[in-house]
């Protein structure tokens, strides 16, 4: 049933995306704010439709992100988005940001508890610290493949292209990083690291001229944080200053 539901979706987003470039070939504002959209109506239905899931994020998100990305898939050319080859070059690079956000997420949260403040965990560590080994590896692939994959064809890609469009690559950078950021409004802590993230991915969407590099980028953070996270779970170890 869960697979039939994200098919639907998937060919409702590819036709909602085909429509509208038959009218307009080039995606317009308007686009984004019917891709987020989109994400929405998605994560709803599928929690209309199985209420009775657990508390786990993973299906709701993955619903919204078939609809979303089905839809942008179709109504971009994949030139656009950035789906083009890299250069080896800006992979290392990526590797090495990623590690550099791993640093800045860290010192942002010792600085807030420094402040006095109390850093909520994140839904998604919460997911991490109560799994098996096998539900940690469902887990590790959601993080490290499927969000990569969505959240920067979207933001890197989609965004990017249409904001670039209207502005300038800059205005790209700096807009669709805090966009990232806002989107983990959940924790609000995470809202700043992940606002620098996003626009760390954006430069290097930029510099590298495709999102290959930010979404290895994306995934090696992701990776690198839940497999921490798993460390520290099994030394006993406080969990609670890992953000995605």
């Amino acid at each position: 049933m869960m697979l039939v539901v994200f098919l639907l979706l998937g060919g409702v987003g590819w036709a909602i995306g085909y429509g509208f470039r038959c009218f307009v070939q080039e995606a317009q504002l308007w686009d984004i704010w019917l891709a987020f959209c989109l994400l929405i109506i998605g994560t709803s239905i599928y929690s209309g439709i199985f209420p009775t899931q657990d508390s786990s994020p993973i299906g709701p998100i993955m619903a919204g992100g078939i609809l979303m990305l089905s839809f942008v898939l179709s109504r971009e050319k994949p030139i656009r988005l950035g789906l083009s080859s890299v250069s080896p070059k800006f992979i290392g690079l990526a590797f090495g940001l990623a590690v550099l956000q791993i640093c800045i997420s860290f010192g942002w949260v010792y600085v807030l508890e420094f402040l006095g403040g109390e850093p909520e965990q994140q839904g998604l560590v919460d997911s991490f610290v109560e799994a098996d080994l096998q539900e940690w590896i469902l887990l590790m692939l959601f993080v490290s493949v499927w969000a990569p994959l969505t959240e920067e064809i979207l933001f890197r890609g989609f965004f990017w292209e249409v904001i670039r469009k209207y502005l300038n690559s800059r205005w790209s950078i700096l807009i669709t990083g805090v966009l990232f950021g806002l989107i983990h409004f959940g924790t609000p802590h995470s809202v700043v690291p992940l606002s620098v993230f996003g626009c760390i991915l954006g430069w290097l969407r930029h510099v590298s001229q495709s999102i290959w590099a930010p979404i290895v980028c994306h995934a090696c953070n992701n990776l690198f944080v839940g497999g921490l996270i798993f460390w520290a779970s099994e030394e006993s170890l406080s969990s609670g200053n890992w953000i995605f």
